[in-house]
């Protein structure tokens, strides 16, 4: 089967961060779906995907359903997605983690002849399944298909649900999650029950394993209470009981049965209503799946990082309502009125305020909403509305009302590829101080979807499109140094802005918001001051242990076992003044994790990992909604054998930085040795779409994940880019080349590979082949045993090879 959307890159051109996070979307529910149908997911295309089944009556219901959940998902979307569906039966070659062969090539083929939002199959998989199956059929001719000799009869799959819009349909029973996941009009539901349910309502493809719902629960005797709930579930003979299935270890509810009272108010904005909650109730984020004080931390963190997630959708929506407005309809003061209760400094509906005022001649109304946010903005950031909306007022004091109600333009819809260039020091205190900032400015400007960042440094920015450059170069002499900064558009080198920040460590955090905030302005990708604040946080204001935390952080990144050691005390001292310095915390618990690749052939410490995974445990409680913090405390806990748990935080790092490249190869690489390959691709895809420009870091990352994959092919590639930036990487091109059979090559690699551990080798003996083999096999997280077994087999063949 081959499952590809239409018009992808024209979609892509039009709002590139929307498409991909619905792309993002369809992966979860395909990957759901695999399970419920007995499909193997081969891979995810940046467009679509490409699946194997047994049996034809499963792939047409797989593709049916498919068609169903994204038609579900974008009721009332005046310009939904769709995609087409093509299905094809005979033999393939697997190779590679791939599929080949003619019957790809005519899957391919026959999905591109599918009209959008359809299913189409051909003569042999139609005469397996139309007996078997409560489904119709069209017959379609026998069309040319492109590069395929033989002309296929091809036939149509008719769902007779799909011939009538979502919203013509019966009411579906609703769940309420901004009252507790009750049901409305329902049965009376326990803790666990509720729990589970506004939780499978919420969470991607609306599917989890009953392992990873105990670990949500957390606690003694988590397993059972998920048994039981899920037999309560179950157990219901009305409308829920039909709603729960398990199937593949999952337990799931049917999104096309059901919705809840987000999906409402959503559909509602796209039907340009702005619902009375929006309007009346600042609050109403924090009253999803409010109470619940029985569950476990886990759930606490996806429950917060779910909450911005629904006020950002909603957000996005009012924005785009606002767009498609006149500021003389009601609907578009309602929009900025609901978006000013949430936000009161986003200048972007403070605008649309002032100009719903000036078109009713209001000139005072509309000064005096000037006059409101500026003075919050003030009191609040210590910061100065944008330029836009001042040069709207200077206009208007000028000129009068009318003359300026032409329509606002909208924001550019495409992800936009910001570089970060080099910043440039007057000796090496100021240089280490310089890049010190860089890294904590590019770590910052990440947590943001609005972009993806770039390191410009770790690459040729020929292999990826780059928007917009930013440079950096010292100009004070003596005390804390002046960073000139100059934002360019990349393609001319036109500069658009430039200023100087001082980098100290009392100006630091504020240096940071302010350049973020002035990024944002200049190239028309608008963060209001109030998100600002909450994406980056409350930061520790002592000066001192700021100081101390980046020369820990300096002396970490030498990757050498005296830097991990001057790094962990330093780290432990800023803890013992402040218990609750989150960087420390996190670096602490980051040292574990990599201690593989500072330490090679040193066993693992339990102690030391239940160690890590406390501070890990504590930064997340401290900031759930930094994705650094989210990965690393998904690979402690990992390391500590708690795999359910390390999915789901990696679940986090990905939602909350889904554009980072940097990020998402960590993440992938994780999700590959916890066992969650569909994931691992998916992850995979999504990075390489945004920007393949990685550092070498970055690609020894992919070369592991590939491996475990069974891509061993791109394996090689990845490792290649990846040189030897990680002293383990060339054991992985030894264990590739042994599994493709090439002993010559996996033996060279494996002479290299002991070579370069050799200095930093920690073992209780002088290093050997066997032991740095024998290590190597264990040193990693990998969830199951025969990923293990299959890494064993393949560098105890390479070490033999050497």
């Amino acid at each position: 089967m081959f499952i590809d959307m239409v018009s992808y890159s024209q979609r892509i051109g039009e709002d590139e961060a929307a498409t991909l996070e619905f792309m993002s979307a369809c992966f979860d529910t395909l990957r759901i779906l695999a399970r419920r149908y007995q499909g193997k997911l081969v891979k995810t295309l940046g467009d679509g995907a490409m699946l194997l089944f047994d049996e034809a009556h499963n792939a047409i219901e797989y593709g049916v359903e498919f068609q169903r959940i994204v038609t579900k998902l974008q009721t009332a979307v005046a310009d939904p997605y769709v995609f087409r569906v093509g299905v094809h039966k005979g033999a393939v070659l697997i190779h590679n983690g791939d599929a080949f062969g003619n019957t790809v090539n005519v899957a391919a083929r026959l999905q591109s002849v599918a009209a959008p939002g359809r299913c189409v199959v051909s003569q042999i998989v139609y005469e397996l399944a139309h007996d078997v199956i409560d489904l119709e059929f069209e017959a379609l001719g026998a069309p040319a298909l492109k590069n395929i000799r033989e002309r296929i009869p091809v036939y149509g799959v008719v769902d007779p649900l799909l011939q009538r819009q979502f919203s013509e349909r019966p009411a579906v029973p609703q769940i309420e999650v901004l009252k507790g996941a009750f049901i409305a009009r329902g049965p009376a539901l326990n803790h666990d029950v509720r729990l589970l349910l506004g939780y499978l309502a919420l969470c991607p493809g609306h599917a989890d394993s009953l392992e990873r719902l105990a670990a949500l629960l957390g606690g003694q005797g988590a397993a059972a209470r998920v048994a039981d709930a899920v037999l309560a579930l179950e157990g219901d003979h009305g409308f829920l009981g039909r709603a729960v299935s398990q199937f593949g270890g999952l337990v799931a509810l049917d999104p096309v049965a059901l919705e809840t009272d987000l999906d409402i108010l959503l559909r509602d904005l796209r039907q340009n209503r702005v619902p009375e909650l929006l309007l009346s109730d600042a609050e109403w984020p924090q009253r999803i799946l409010a109470g619940f004080r029985e569950a476990g931390p886990v759930f606490a963190g996806w429950r917060r990082v779910i909450r911005a997630t629904w006020k950002r959708r909603l957000m996005h929506e009012m924005e785009r309502l606002l767009e498609r407005s006149s500021s003389s309809e009601d609907v578009h003061e309602d929009a900025a009125d609901a978006m000013l209760l949430l936000e009161p400094g986003n200048e972007i509906a403070a605008e649309a305020r002032i100009r719903v005022r000036i078109a009713r001649g209001d000139q005072g109304g509309a000064l005096a909403e000037f006059e409101r946010l500026e003075q919050y903005l003030a009191e609040t950031y210590g910061v100065a509305p944008g330029e836009r909306i001042r040069a709207l007022v200077s206009a208007l004091v000028k000129k009068g009302g009318q003359s300026l109600l032409r329509p606002a333009t909208s924001r550019p819809r495409r992800l936009l590829r910001i570089a970060v260039g080099g910043f440039e020091g007057n000796g090496q205190a100021v240089s280490e101080q310089l890049a010190a900032f860089r890294g904590d400015l590019i770590a910052n400007l990440a947590r943001f979807r609005d972009w993806s960042v770039i390191d410009s440094l770790v690459g040729d920015e020929g292999q990826t499109v780059i928007d917009y450059r930013v440079d950096g170069r010292s100009t004070g002499q003596g005390g804390a140094p002046t960073l000139a900064l100059t934002l360019n558009e990349h393609a001319s080198g036109r500069t658009l802005w430039a200023e100087a920040f001082t980098v100290s460590s009392d100006a630091w955090e504020r240096s940071q918001r302010e350049i973020i905030r002035r990024i944002a302005a200049t190239i028309e990708s608008y963060i209001s001051a109030d998100r600002l604040a909450i994406v980056l946080g409350a930061r520790s204001d002592d000066v001192t242990s700021h100081d101390a935390w980046l020369r820990g952080d300096r002396a970490l990144m030498r990757w050498t076992p005296e830097g991990a050691e001057e790094a962990r005390a330093i780290f432990e001292g800023i803890l013992e003044k402040d218990p609750d310095h989150t960087p420390s915390l996190y670096r602490l618990a980051s040292i574990s994790n990599v201690q593989h690749v500072i330490w090679p052939g040193r066993a693992r410490r339990s102690a030391e990992d239940a160690e890590a995974d406390r501070f890990a445990s504590r930064a997340v409680d401290l900031d759930p909604m930094d994705a650094r913090v989210q990965r690393t405390v998904a690979w402690t806990a990992a390391m500590n054998g708690a795999f359910a748990r390390a999915t789901m935080h990696m679940d986090l790092a990905v939602s909350l930085n889904p554009n980072s490249p940097t990020s998402l190869a960590s993440c992938a690489m994780g999700f590959a040795w916890f066992g969650e390959q569909e994931k691992a691709d998916a992850a995979l895809t999504r990075c390489l779409s945004i920007a393949p420009l990685l550092p070498e870091w970055g690609w020894a990352y992919n070369a592991a994940t590939y491996f475990v994959l069974g891509r061993l092919d791109e394996a090689l590639e990845a490792a290649e880019l990846g040189g030897d930036s990680i002293a383990d990487t060339q054991g992985w091109i030894a264990a590739a080349h042994a599994r493709r059979g090439d002993t010559s090559a996996a033996g060279a690699a494996f002479r290299r590979f002991v070579a370069m551990i050799s200095p930093a080798w920690s073992g209780p003996e002088p290093v050997t082949f066997e032991s740095a083999a024998d290590w190597f096999a264990e040193a990693y997280p990998l969830r199951y045993e025969d990923d293990r077994t299959r890494l064993s087999e393949a560098i105890h063949t390479a070490r033999r090879a050497a």
